[in-house]
């Protein structure tokens, strides 16, 4: 009797279904980036955002840039660094085609604006990071604060080089070039025009005949670079300008994480060392930093590669090489 009045009280105090159902899944503003979760260290970040600044092609928001200096030096991405751009301060101010140095084997460029009492970042010391340590960013316009942790060990991404998004067919003196036999979807090939059977003869001027040396000529340059491709087709000679494309992006259509990514980077590869982490800041917020929930720098965010992995390089490597590139700019 005791024990069947206890199974009673204990069904009687149980949730309704209903009620159950409802924390089947973590409401919105509870989850990682939701509303509550954020606020936690909001007040923290919003002060250092003066030390954020936007980097704009064509009026639209490409990326975000780190001031590093109150003196007008910033670093950003330099692969977003293509034709002129601007850089917008946090207080509006713009500044059109600034001077810049850029270190291609790290994708990291160094910005001198003619600007004073410019409010720069705090660096922390990032060698300590490890995995399920929080950190946090910015997302551009409006700056959104997104949080998550360093999801993997420190590491060196080997450089991959960009492709034009073609495979290749016969190739030799005999037929003049190599023949293209498929042409991918979505690839620079395709939207610059290329066909197949077009038969490739030259790359940036350079004589290509064997599929080789076309090859090692493409992969000398990074995805979003463009090439001059000079081809043949029904006996005549075209060039065409090919943007190159990320290789994972283009090949494989089975990446389920590249599907639901969102925009990456279009350069994801070929840095000397980064920290990875998850916190879910699009390929616009390459260039920013990346925050302690203390509001000082771990690193500067390099490349989103994927819907979980967005890589930084660490602070020391940043400082590094703000100090081999600054001579370069000053008179």
């Amino acid at each position: 009797m005791r024990d069947m009045i206890l199974r009673w009280f204990i069904i009687l105090c149980l949730p309704s279904l209903p009620v159950l159902a409802q924390y089947r899944s973590l409401p919105t503003r509870d989850r990682t980036n939701g509303d509550r979760t954020t606020a936690a260290i909001r007040t923290v970040i919003q002060q250092e955002t003066a030390s954020v600044a936007e980097v704009l092609a064509k009026e639209r928001t490409v990326g975000m840039a780190t001031i590093v200096s109150s003196t007008g030096y910033l670093v950003t991405k330099a692969s977003l660094l293509q034709g002129d751009f601007s850089i917008r301060l946090a207080n509006g101010k713009l500044f059109k085609t600034p001077q810049f140095v850029a270190d291609s084997d790290e994708d990291i460029a160094l910005i001198k604006i003619p600007a004073a009492d410019l409010h720069p970042v705090r660096w922390a010391d990032s060698s300590g990071l490890k995995s399920g340590h929080w950190i946090a960013g910015f997302e551009p316009t409006p700056q959104t604060l997104r949080i998550g942790i360093i999801s993997a060990n420190r590491r060196t991404i080997e450089r991959i080089g960009g492709i034009m998004g073609v495979q290749l067919g016969m190739d030799g003196e005999e037929i003049g070039g190599i023949q293209i036999d498929v042409v991918y979807p979505k690839s620079g090939a395709e939207s610059a025009g290329l066909k197949e059977n077009d038969i490739l003869v030259s790359i940036n001027g350079v004589s290509v005949l064997e599929r080789e040396l076309l090859r090692k000529a493409v992969m000398a340059h990074d995805p979003g670079e463009t090439l001059d491709v000079g081809l043949r087709r029904d006996d005549q000679t075209m060039t065409f300008q090919v943007t190159l494309g990320d290789r994972d992006a283009i090949l494989d259509d089975l990446n389920n994480d590249l599907d639901f990514s969102g925009e990456t980077s279009k350069r994801r590869s070929g840095f000397g060392e980064v920290i990875q982490h998850d916190a879910p800041i699009g390929a616009r917020g390459m260039g920013g930093p990346l925050w302690s929930l203390e509001g000082t720098v771990y690193g500067v965010n390099i490349a989103r590669y994927d819907r979980v992995a967005t890589y930084a390089i660490p602070s020391e490597r940043v400082q590094q090489m703000i100090e081999h590139l600054k001579p370069r700019l000053e008179p």
